[in-house]
């Protein structure tokens, strides 16, 4: 009865059938089209903010970097900075530097962050051998060597954060092509 009865429609009916179908169907691909747009912004939304993070992420690392080649070696050497005053250089920087590590978090999956993080530890055991060598017996060096050990130190690390810097901008770059 219910194919007879589908039948008869069709065939009676078959030009308003027609257009109830292309109605149906328009709205389904309406719907099926705005849910891909939903993901397309979303997905395009996501990327802008991790390149931005990325970008702010660099800003913050050159200044770090740029601290660590501005400071008053002899004058933290030679105990005519205090400790504050030392602080007030280093620290800012370097907060700035793991607020940007932090915002990465939700951008790179933990094997990928393992590079943001790398650097960062990279600068504190910097800060550590300042420490170590402001702090450290006198007597077994003078200034000179001190600055000397130290600059030998901060070099390695320069070069060891720049490898780093190579790999996450290569990460970086294939995720977008």
């Amino acid at each position: 009865i219910y194919r007879l009865m589908i039948k008869e429609i069709l065939t009676t009916y078959w030009s308003q059938s027609v257009l109830i179908i292309l109605g149906i169907a328009y709205f389904v691909k309406r719907l099926f089209d705005s849910k891909a747009k939903k993901i397309e912004i979303k997905y395009s939304l996501f990327q802008q903010n991790r390149i931005i993070a990325v970008n702010t992420f660099f800003l913050n690392y050159a200044k770090v970097e740029f601290m660590w080649h501005k400071l008053p070696y002899y004058a933290i050497l030679n105990h005519k900075m205090t400790p504050e005053e030392i602080d007030e250089i280093i620290w800012p920087p370097l907060y700035d530097l793991k607020k940007s590590i932090f915002e990465l978090k939700i951008y790179f999956d933990a094997n990928e962050h393992k590079y943001f993080n790398d650097l960062y530890e990279n600068f504190l055991s910097l800060n550590g051998n300042l420490l170590e060598a402001t702090l450290g017996n006198s007597e077994e060096k003078n200034t000179t060597k001190k600055y000397n050990s130290f600059a030998v130190l901060r070099n390695n690390v320069f070069v060891e954060n720049n490898k780093i810097i190579n790999e996450i901008t290569n990460m970086v770059r294939k995720s977008y092509t």
